[in-house]
């Protein structure tokens, strides 16, 4: 079939492989993709090989392996380039943008996309400009201007809008809920995520539901919602496990369990965060063990149990001590080992934790330059208010 095969063979393959990643089916995935290789060897289609070489990277990217899908991009961005093909040449830029952004290298992340816009406009191809738009908020955002992110993602829906692609409506929409729901915003977070979870379910994005149910799950649980939180994260959780994403499935528990902490269940927050901890443990996410721990600590000196809430706060400490690369949430985690520590006869090394998640809220509030985003950012977000509070009068009193 390989030697006679026809543009329409290779693009039902990719079709097929791009069913699959909404579906999560990564091993089908790389069924497609041996596909793919072989047609384009088989006819010498350097086109093709490119397109491949992209799919893989994308694979690639979705599972972690960043190195690898870098390399992968910038092998197809050569041969777009040997072929004279401007927009597939942007097509690997932009997937080389993505993995420097998730590094955190923005600078390096947005001269990407720049250089990818440049060729997507010089060929009127929209689609490619509007995806890399977003992605370019994505940078802002990771920046902490949060107004530029917003401008991005907003331009970037209403181009999707007048395309009427439902798909990336619905990425658009969630990345704006992100913003809100960081800022505290979460009335207006929790209108972004519904909508981009009716969009994403029309066109059968499986996985994109479970990060908006996810999602939901976490605003319901700021607002004081906790039924409706505990409905949404059960939904994100088996979308997650059916979809094979079991770091999100991991992550869904975590975020339960600091919901079920709010709710005043430190109980069943011990159980949520032990079970979270344990996929994080195995699949050697130490990043997000230790923000686990952080919560663990908290739901132990909740229960009075000195010797554990002990023991889940010098795991996180020691965790970040060793420099863990992406780590979220850092002020939080300090904030909340530095009240296990006060409680429990450390005084000095709990001032020393509030130091550090007070130096580090106001070293992400001050990248924020609208003076009332700012404002929102350390003030609607309870955990941020709190390290305020607590810096300001030095006292780390325990919930």
């Amino acid at each position: 079939m390989a030697q006679g095969a026809t543009q329409q063979d290779f693009d039902q393959a990719i079709a097929r492989f791009e069913a699959f990643g909404l579906e999560g089916r990564r091993e089908e995935q790389r069924a497609e993709l041996e596909t793919m290789f072989a047609l384009a060897r088989a006819t010498g289609n350097r086109a093709w090989y490119a397109r491949a070489l992209i799919a893989r990277a994308t694979l690639e990217w979705m599972l972690g392996e960043y190195a690898q899908a870098e390399a992968l991009a910038r092998e197809a961005e050569a041969v777009y380039h040997e072929i004279g093909d401007a927009a597939g040449e942007g097509v690997a830029l932009r997937r080389q943008g993505d993995v420097a952004a998730i590094r955190g290298e923005y600078v390096e992340a947005g001269q990407r996309y720049q250089a990818a816009l440049t060729r997507f406009r010089a060929c009127g191809d929209r689609q490619g400009e509007v995806r890399t738009l977003n992605n370019l908020g994505i940078v802002y955002w990771g920046m902490g201007d949060y107004v530029s992110a917003r401008r991005q993602f907003n331009r970037a829906l209403a181009i999707w809008r007048d395309l009427q692609d439902k798909h990336g409506q619905g990425i658009a929409l969630g990345n704006l809920g992100q913003i809100a729901g960081e800022l505290g915003q979460y009335e207006e977070a929790r209108a972004c995520y519904q909508q981009a979870l009716d969009l994403l379910r029309e066109v059968g994005d499986r996985h994109g539901q479970a990060i908006d149910l996810l999602n939901l799950g976490i605003v319901h649980g700021c607002l004081g919602e906790y039924d409706q939180a505990e409905t949404f994260y059960a939904q994100a959780r088996a979308l997650f496990h059916e979809v094979g994403d079991r770091q999100s499935e991991a992550a869904t528990l975590m975020y339960r369990g600091y919901t079920l902490l709010d709710r005043g269940m430190p109980g069943a927050a011990v159980a949520v965060f032990t079970e979270a901890l344990a996929i994080f443990k195995e699949l050697e996410q130490r990043s997000w063990a230790a923000r686990v721990n952080a919560g663990l600590a908290s739901a132990y000196l909740a229960l009075g149990q000195q010797a554990e809430a002990w023991g889940a706060a010098q795991a996180a400490l020691a965790e970040v001590a060793i420099g863990p690369h992406g780590v979220e949430g850092l002020p939080e985690l300090y904030f909340r080992c530095a009240q296990v520590l006060a409680a429990y006869g450390a005084p000095d090394e709990a001032l020393d934790a509030l130091d550090r998640a007070y130096k580090g809220l106001m070293a992400q509030a001050d990248r924020i330059l609208d003076p009332h985003l700012r404002h929102d950012f350390l003030t609607r977000v309870k955990v941020h208010a709190d390290i305020v509070r607590a810096y300001e009068t030095r006292s780390l009193k325990a919930p």
